[in-house]
């Protein structure tokens, strides 16, 4: 399992008596926002499968995969090469801040048609029965050297919640909603921006995948 001396935490690691309170409910997810940070939701069939935290011209984005044993980042990571690589991509594991990461170029595609490669950074992290994955897009996976600032320690701090119940193994462990949301805004372009207001009641950008 990579060590873990500073997050991301499981929900049973945390101190204090409602450690939730700075941080955005998304049931499987406790996401702390960054100041003037953005937070979007992809949504699939209905069902929320991805946080992405926006701040300036960086993301992040946010999943949690259920894992049967220690060192699931290993072979996911090694899925995530091979897929980029077959769909016409670049990839490469390198040492990174989160232990071993994947950079790679993948192929994306506009509303209208252009193609272009855009870089990301895979990391992953292990956990007690999860793995945390967060994909670096924009200026922070462009930057040579290590991950830092605030997208970095978003991901640093986020807090894994598992739902209490068997999972298969790369299963995304589920998302919702919070209760309290500042403001819900449904926009069916992808290349939309929503700024989110300087409070925990966040107002959330809905993105649909397409299908």
């Amino acid at each position: 399992m990579t060590h873990r001396p500073a997050g991301p935490w499981n929900i049973s690691e945390l101190p204090g008596p409602d450690p939730a309170e700075e941080l955005v409910d998304l049931g499987g997810l406790l996401v702390p926002m960054p100041e003037e940070g953005e937070l979007r939701v992809e949504v699939a069939e209905g069902v929320i499968v991805a946080a992405t935290v926006v701040l300036g011209g960086s993301a992040v984005q946010l999943q949690a995969f259920a894992a049967a044993e220690d060192g699931a980042w290993e072979g996911f990571r090694a899925g995530l090469v091979r897929g980029v690589v077959a769909d016409g991509g670049t990839a490469v594991v390198v040492p990174g801040t989160f232990g071993p990461e994947v950079r790679a170029r993948v192929d994306q595609e506009e509303p209208d048609g252009t193609r272009y490669g855009q870089e990301v950074r895979f990391v992953g992290v292990d956990g007690p029965g999860w793995m945390l994955r967060g994909v670096f897009s924009g200026l922070i996976a462009r930057r040579p050297g290590r991950l830092a600032g605030p997208l970095a320690e978003t991901f640093r701090r986020t807090v894994v919640v598992p739902p209490g119940y068997p999972m298969q193994p790369e299963e995304t462990i589920p998302l919702y909603l919070p209760e309290d949301t500042g403001e819900l805004i449904e926009d069916p372009d992808p290349q939309g921006q929503v700024r989110r207001p300087r409070t925990r009641r966040p107002r959330l950008h809905l993105r649909r995948r397409r299908t």
